[in-house]
């Protein structure tokens, strides 16, 4: 007896994991395609059974040569009874189920499979021991790809991109500067235009000379519902800036499958599991995402680690602060986001900021404090409608430079 390896059911992804791996297993014994999907399915079948029954549940590989034939053995442990059992049976050589009343045992398939030269030789076994017990994907990402292949693509060519130039950027320093311009460019490139309509909405970017992770954009998802949400990748360079372009093409795409782009925790959620860390070059990111229902004229949010949006109401000096509860996107999987959500009445503004608004180093290399950038932004929008020109003019000559050490983006939504 051969042993290929086992493969130990935790959870969904393992019905996957094995209706894969036994399909490319029976195709490389060279079964034919019927009757390698056949195996397939039978095997995940019986895999949810495992996972819906069974006590620390697991199948085994085998194979077992004779004379003229190769018998492939799976056993599956841990299951209780198994419904289908006489649908299979007249497939297999032999399909023996191991029960008793009070412990779940094991189910044993045998099917013969041609003899080859190659199916018993080291390198063959080798190389199929490697592709069994090969770990799979989460299931988001798995998902992902399977539903989204042109955007995994996309993100692929992304990442080339990021590897290419990042490498560029240490060899020259007037080819970084290029790159930085022509990121920065390109990045406000997707960015939409003003609105005015019943409702406006204006904004200021200004990328930093590392170039940020900075975007934010906004669009009505239906005649009812406008998006609007601002977010901000850990880091500077062109990996932060395209991984931050990544992001916005999933959420204008709505390319995350079970999301409610309407509902603002269901957005974060899905998000923290398609772009955790370990995945995008340890990249993090904040972001706050609104959602305006104008038949009901409420707003919903989420945060992620992300300043809060600050609203002021019928021309109000004081802000209400529309607080990020939530962990930042992508340092834990299954990570929890509340949706909050508030009224909006006519003559409501709402500012939508990134940190390098408020964080300026100054001239004698300390730190602006976010409440004097509250009480001047607050005390400059009571005064004047160029409130965002003027917060420019100040931060610069606070830092004593044009050019800031992170993206200065900042939205505002009038309704």
């Amino acid at each position: 007896m051969i042993h290929l390896g086992e493969i130990n059911i935790r959870d969904q992804d393992s019905v996957i994991e094995i209706r894969k791996k036994i399909h490319e297993l029976a195709r490389s014994l060279e079964l034919n395609h019927v009757d390698a999907t056949r195996l397939a399915t039978f095997s995940s079948e019986i895999t949810q059974s495992l996972l819906l029954e069974g006590n620390r549940p697991k199948v085994e590989l085998n194979l077992d040569s004779e004379a003229s034939a190769i018998k492939l053995v799976l056993t599956f442990y841990g299951i209780a009874s198994f419904a289908k059992e006489d649908l299979y049976r007249p497939f297999f050589d032999r399909l023996d189920g191991h029960f008793t009343d009070d412990t779940p045992c094991k189910v044993v398939t045998i099917k013969t499979v041609p003899l080859t030269m190659e199916s018993l030789s080291e390198r063959f076994i080798n190389i199929e021991r490697q592709r069994i017990s090969k770990k799979s994907r989460t299931e988001l990402v798995e998902a992902l790809r399977i539903k989204n292949q042109e955007l995994e693509e996309y993100n692929a060519r992304l990442e080339e991109m990021v590897t290419e130039r990042t490498a560029r950027l240490y060899d020259a320093n007037q080819k970084m500067k290029d790159d930085l311009q022509a990121g920065a460019n390109y990045v406000q490139s997707l960015i939409p235009p003003p609105m005015a309509d019943s409702i406006k909405i204006d904004w200021r970017y200004i990328p930093s000379a590392d170039l940020g992770g900075d975007i934010f954009d906004y669009f009505w998802i239906d005649n009812n519902f406008l998006i609007v949400y601002l977010l901000d990748v850990t880091g500077h360079g062109l990996d932060s800036a395209l991984m931050s372009v990544s992001v916005l093409n999933v959420i204008r795409s709505t390319a995350l499958p079970d999301t409610d782009f309407r509902e603002p925790d269901q957005v974060l959620y899905a998000l923290n599991n398609a772009f955790q860390t370990d995945k995008f070059g340890n990249k993090l990111f904040t972001i706050w995402y609104g959602v305006y229902d104008k038949s009901q004229s409420l707003l919903r949010w989420a945060g992620a680690g992300h300043p809060d949006a600050l609203l002021y109401r019928n021309n109000s000096k004081k802000a209400q602060a529309l607080a990020s509860t939530g962990p930042l996107i992508g340092v834990m999987s299954d990570s929890e986001y509340s949706c909050l959500e508030t009224e909006i009445k006519p003559k409501t503004s709402l500012y939508l900021y990134s940190d390098g608004v408020h964080e300026i180093k100054l001239q004698d290399n300390s730190r602006w404090e976010y409440e004097s950038f509250l009480n001047f932004f607050s005390e400059k929008r009571k005064a004047n409608q160029n409130v965002m020109d003027t917060l420019i003019d100040h931060v610069r000559e606070l830092h004593g430079q044009s050019v800031m050490e992170d993206d200065f983006s900042i939205v505002e939504i009038t309704f």
